[in-house]
């Protein structure tokens, strides 16, 4: 009696193995078609990573930790690592995405809430496999995102970062722990360092994290506890400036360092908006002289 009742429950929780099983199918086409040298995508970074690049590194500094070992490689072999560190990357985040499509909530509708009655309202019926499979194959197979796959690009990290996040937050509606939101806050603060991108999404993050906990999100000790974690993944934001310091002091100081960063991605969140907006006149110009 006990066994069924499991195997009841085990069927009523997001599929645990089908992430898995994508992402090992994902990972080995990247790798069957892993570019085996330099490229355009991966020419700077296998630079940076064979130690041809003499000024100092000032940006990205998860992405410099995570490369840092193939500086202990022959030189041959960097392009290869570079692109099979991407690869791996691209792996992570099948899995991550595939587990977030499982953990998505199906209780919008007054149909769905009747007919799915699962923990967190996810699917769990006879297709529930279509779904994450679908965005597998079309996150997956997408030219932009094989290309970052197979050469040894940092987007593929930063997009594994974000896809984390994302995941961390599904995690904790679905089962309630805040462990999650402790760990997506120290991710989110490490790409910030590192990603603009990252800063513009934070106030979706905040509005999200609001979202699912409602007036809990504002017991102080909670708000303490993330904000720790947040700082503590923003303190990445020091690491290069410091390396420069101590081995290039000669080159630039600490602070010339960490403004050079910061300037860097003040400008490219500044860009953004003025890209939209310049896109949208054009468009609109366009509509214009069409009528006339």
């Amino acid at each position: 009696m006990t066994n069924e009742i499991e195997s009841s429950d085990a069927h009523r929780q997001p599929a645990r193995r089908l992430p898995w099983l994508l992402a090992a199918g994902a990972f080995l086409l990247y790798c069957c078609t892993l570019n085996d040298w330099v490229s355009v995508l991966n020419l700077g970074n296998v630079a940076r990573a064979a130690g041809w690049i003499w000024q100092p590194e000032v940006t990205g500094p998860v992405y410099y930790l995570l490369i840092r070992p193939l500086t202990w490689l022959p030189e041959a072999w960097v392009p290869m690592a570079l692109n099979l560190f991407s690869a791996v990357c691209a792996g992570l985040v099948i899995w991550q995405l595939a587990r977030c499509v499982c953990l998505l909530p199906h209780d919008r509708t007054h149909d769905q809430r009747e007919r799915e009655t699962s923990d967190g309202a996810v699917f769990t019926g006879r297709f529930s496999w279509v779904p994450p499979v679908l965005a597998v194959f079309l996150c997956g197979l997408q030219l932009t995102f094989w290309e970052h796959a197979t050469n040894g690009s940092s987007e593929m990290l930063d997009l594994l970062m974000f896809a984390y996040v994302v995941r961390a937050l599904l995690e904790h509606r679905y089962d309630g722990r805040e462990h999650w939101v402790f760990r997506a806050a120290f991710v989110l603060g490490a790409g910030m360092s590192g990603n603009a991108a990252m800063i513009a999404f934070f106030p979706l993050f905040l509005a999200a994290l609001i979202w699912i906990r409602g007036l809990s999100f504002f017991n102080v000790r909670f708000l303490l506890r993330v904000t720790i974690y947040g700082l503590l993944g923003l303190s990445l934001y020091l690491l290069l400036p410091l390396l420069t310091s101590i081995h290039s002091a000669e080159l630039i100081g600490f602070w010339d360092a960490l403004q050079v960063n910061v300037a860097a991605q003040k400008q490219l969140l500044l860009l953004f908006p003025r890209r939209i907006r310049c896109t949208a006149s054009g468009s609109s110009s366009r509509r214009r002289r069409a009528r006339t």
